[in-house]
């Protein structure tokens, strides 16, 4: 229904309508008023005064019915639904944001991703596989009952809030519209849904998929540190950084840690109320996640780079251990000797077991991870091969 289906005088017959029965149902109203002073007064008629009651009960139903659907009729004219009428004035009207609405440039300055890379994204993602039958929106429980998210709109609110950082109250204002709720919900649900879907591939699980390219990695990786780069001198000028000549191990892949703040845990008091004492497990939990090493709280993260621009990842743990143990934790080194058992030989046929190469912390005198060479002991001097390996390392992930 249209506005131009309606005409003006359909609108002044429905108004002339609702406006005689609402007189009639004063009317009413007026009687029954009469009727309880009878009452009052001692001269009741019971049966008048029922009559009047139940009178005046079905035209203020009947009225209630015509106001909705007047109300259904004014949203149908002018295009707004009525839960978005229904909805508090201090929210921007939802915008059902979907992949299609965004053009490339609103989509790489939303996402990072272009129109049709999201599409891919999306296809990948298989959120539609989760829909419940003849639903075309994810239920996403709170606890006592359920938000009613469209999947592609669910996606783009998670890749706009990774490529952006912004707070979910700026995104949906900026954005997508509507409630702020929902979405304090929906980001955490969908990014458990990545968690669980993707474990294998974004774990340190991944690099079995890459077996077969450790050889070409590690390739790439030297033909990089052997050429010459040009690197500026704090007095503007530019000098030459002789590369080396090979790798002493065979590295396909660089590993770190880092760490990522967090709010210190547990820091509000355990209730409310004024002079309320602070929660009992706030010290444990606090001494658990500082590290004196930023001088605060944070969660840690081991990474594994690759040089095809892939990385895969163990953690978040705590802060608090050191990457020495977040190295033992993961087992990465027993696991990278595991899969590559039986797969590389040297023209001698001795067996090859490629590594990954990162700083100091990683100096543990494992078989696929190594570190740079230092003089630890006393008076000990390291070769010239050694130093200028040492001068030469870098973290940067090499290109192709």
């Amino acid at each position: 229904m249209s506005s131009r289906d309606v005409g003006v005088m359909g609108t002044l017959q429905t108004v002339m309508a609702t406006t005689s029965l609402f007189c009639a149902s004063l009317n009413h109203l007026r009687a029954l008023v009469l009727a309880a002073e009878t009452v009052v007064a001692s001269q009741a008629d019971l049966a008048i005064l029922d009559a009047a009651f139940d009178s005046v009960s079905v035209t203020l139903l009947t009225f209630l019915g015509l106001l909705r659907a007047a109300h259904t009729t004014d949203a149908l004219l002018y295009d707004i639904p009525i839960h978005e009428e229904l909805a508090p004035q201090q929210f921007t009207r939802a915008k059902d944001l979907r992949i299609a609405d965004l053009s490339d440039v609103q989509a790489l300055k939303m996402t990072r991703f272009s129109h049709s890379q999201l599409r891919q994204l999306y296809a990948h993602f298989d959120l539609v596989a989760l829909l419940d039958p003849f639903e075309n929106k994810l239920p996403i429980f709170t606890g006592h009952t359920s938000y009613r998210i469209h999947p592609e709109e669910l996606f783009l609110f998670t890749l706009t809030k990774i490529a952006t950082g912004m707070s979910n109250q700026m995104i949906v204002d900026v954005y997508f519209g509507g409630g702020y709720n929902r979405w304090s919900y929906g980001y955490p649900w969908m990014l458990r849904y990545i968690d669980e879907r993707y474990r294998n591939i974004v774990g340190h699980q991944g690099l079995t998929r890459f077996v077969r390219d450790f050889p070409r990695f590690h390739t790439a990786i030297e033909g990089y540190v052997q050429r010459d780069h040009l690197r500026e001198l704090l007095d503007g000028t530019m000098t030459i950084v002789p590369g080396i000549n090979f790798l002493p191990w065979d590295v396909f892949a660089f590993i770190d840690d880092s760490i990522d703040s967090i709010c210190t845990p547990f820091s509000g008091p355990r209730s409310d109320n004024e002079g309320a004492a602070r929660r009992a497990e706030y010290a444990d939990s606090q001494q658990a996640f500082y590290t004196a090493y930023i001088k605060g709280h944070g969660i840690k993260v081991e990474t594994v780079f690759m040089p095809n621009g892939i990385c895969t990842l163990f953690g978040p743990v705590s802060a608090r251990r050191a990457d020495a143990g977040v190295t033992a934790m993961s087992n990465l080194n027993a696991f990278l000797v595991e899969i590559q058992r039986g797969q590389f030989f040297s023209p001698t046929g001795a067996e090859v077991l490629f590594t990954a190469f990162g700083d100091l912390a990683f100096n543990l005198s494992e078989q696929c991870i190594q570190s740079y060479y230092r003089a630890f002991a006393a008076g000990a001097q390291l070769t010239d091969g050694e130093k200028n390996l040492r001068a030469s390392r870098s973290k940067k992930i090499t290109p192709w």
